[in-house]
């Protein structure tokens, strides 16, 4: 009895110790393929995140505009007011202002830079809006939107800014009547 146990033990110190070529395999393909997952999300998640940023820049560029259009914006050397607000294209949105003088001077708008909306992100804008420019005039903010002739757009209520990515998209909502804007949820597709 005694021998036949030390036999058991002498057999199991013997076995070599280790996983096969196909154990190893196969564990190195279950990790490959968890990696794949995870990677797609992050990548995934990465290019959501730029449109939601590209959305929050937008939403924090018009807070900006009315914020300085209501706390009078002017010229301290010549106290002459201006009208800020956006140029908004398929191509951009840029941030412009004009000279304020009983009403905005729309003859002679000035650019004074691009918001950046981020790589990968396209604007579009809704129904009835082809592009033209939206300002903020004193003294107390209120929006016009003009097209690009500087023509008002009639028989607008709300104009959408959809910020647009490979995976989602967001919406920049503009209330034309209260002066309301706000950002909305994301549409995955």
């Amino acid at each position: 009895m005694v021998l036949f146990k030390l036999k058991d033990k002498i057999k199991i110190l013997d076995k070599k110790g280790g996983f096969t070529l196909i154990e190893l395999l196969v564990v190195i393909s279950i990790i490959g393929i968890l990696a794949y997952i995870v990677m797609a999300d992050y990548n995934s998640e990465i290019k959501r995140s730029r449109v939601r940023v590209a959305a929050e820049s937008l939403y924090s560029e018009l807070q900006d505009l009315e914020v300085m259009v209501s706390s009078g914006s002017y010229d301290s050397a010549t106290s002459q007011m201006y009208c800020w607000g956006l140029f908004l294209d398929d191509s951009g949105i840029e941030e412009v202002y004009t000279v304020y003088d009983d009403g905005c001077d729309y003859s002679n708008v000035t650019t004074a830079g691009s918001v950046d909306l981020g790589a990968d992100t396209s604007a579009a804008f809704s129904d009835g809006f082809a592009g033209g420019y939206l300002f903020f005039v004193p003294p107390y903010a209120d929006i016009a939107l003009l097209d690009e002739s500087f023509y008002e757009v009639q028989n607008l209520d709300e104009l959408s800014i959809s910020l647009n990515g490979d995976v989602s998209s967001k919406f920049v909502v503009i209330d034309l009547l209260n002066g309301n804007y706000s950002i909305a949820d994301e549409v995955t597709e």
